[in-house]
Order: structure tokens, then sequence, then C-alpha cells
């Protein structure tokens, strides 16, 4: 039987092999292949929503809330490499909503934000041929890239969407997982709301 409450791995990981060991520009990667719809995103930009009004979640350098009624999970999952997590209080068709981010030791231009966002959408993997390239978008200021789609991790199988954040000397993978049941309205709304919220320490 499949546990309650499932939560997507941390798939800031999945993200982070991408950027690290590319150096100060990142290198071209003929594997991704990037079609003209892949930049469509019906997210609104962070700056234009309101940002969430839950709990302050409070990382290594940055915040962010949550939507009322989530709850801090970092403790539950440091051990994979994530640096904060939150998930929402009830899981929808047996999975938990949630967000983790996982620090990248090394940035990135506006420039490069593109090409980095297509290697990492490259490293994620074959079985996820859905999950695209969306347009990049900007967080507390900060250039960030756009993956976005359905994905599977073992039995789970999740919307997830992630942004590359670079800030200084950092990448921050903000990995954004729903049950493939929650509307893409609610996830958008969810996820616009948090990146509003977010600041730099």
């Amino acid at each position: 039987m499949a546990p309650r409450r499932l939560l997507a791995p941390v798939g800031g990981a999945l993200i982070a092999v991408a950027l690290v060991g590319c150096g100060g520009s990142p290198t071209t990667s003929s594997s991704a292949t990037i079609g003209p719809s892949d930049a469509a995103s019906t997210l609104a930009a962070p700056a234009s929503a309101a940002p969430a009004r839950g709990s302050r979640i409070k990382g290594t350098g940055y915040s962010f809330r949550v939507p009322k009624g989530w709850r801090d999970i970092g403790s539950t999952v440091s051990a994979r490499g994530a640096d904060t997590a939150a998930a929402a209080a009830a899981p929808v068709a047996g999975f938990t909503t949630n967000v983790n981010v996982v620090i990248v030791n090394q940035s990135f231009t506006r420039a490069q934000v593109g090409e980095v966002t297509r290697r990492a959408r490259a490293e994620v993997g074959a079985d996820s041929a859905s999950y695209l390239v969306a347009a990049p978008t900007t967080v507390a200021g900060s250039v960030a890239g756009h993956l976005r789609g359905p994905h599977t991790y073992g039995k789970a199988k999740y919307w997830l969407e992630q942004y590359l954040i670079s800030h200084d000397d950092h990448t921050y993978v903000a990995s954004f997982s729903f049950s493939p049941k929650v509307a893409a309205g609610t996830r958008d709304q969810q996820i616009a709301a948090v990146l509003a919220s977010w600041s730099w320490a």
C-alpha cells in the first residue's frame, strides 16, 4: 500500500548536478533540445503576486514565506542535501505539496541563464521528456531560470517546478512539487506567492 503522505525527493539535487563543476562559464550541452513552445509559462511574475502570509522559512542567506497552514520540514530532509523545506498540512491524492531549496556554490549571469537552464534540463534524465525549460524570471531582484513539467522519481509521479536563482556567488535551486491532481491555477498561485515573499539576508 502506498504511504498516505508521499513527499517528492529533494528535486533540487537533480538540478545541482548540472551546475557543479562547470566553471565560471557553463559550456554548451547538445543533449538538450528546446522547441518553440518550451518558453511558455502561465506563472504570474513573482513581483506582481501577493506574497505568501504563512510561516517564514529561514535558510542560509535567504528566507521566504509559505502559504498559511504549511509547516517547516527542513529537519526531515536536510540529510538529503536540502537547506530548507516546507510542506502543506494535508496531502492531495496521497501526495503532499512541498518546496525545498538546495544551494549550489556557483552563480551565473543574466546572459547565461538560458544555457544553464537547458543544461540543467538535460541532467534531469530521460524519464522527463515533458519536463521543459520555461521563460526565465526574476526573484527578489535576482535572475532565475525556470523548469516545469510532469516528473517521475521511482514510483512517485508528480508535477515539478524548479527555479535556479542566481545571487552573489551561489545558485539557490527552489523545487516545488505537487500532486498531478492539483489544478494548474492553484500551483501557479502558490509558487508565485512564495517567490514574491523571497528575500536575501
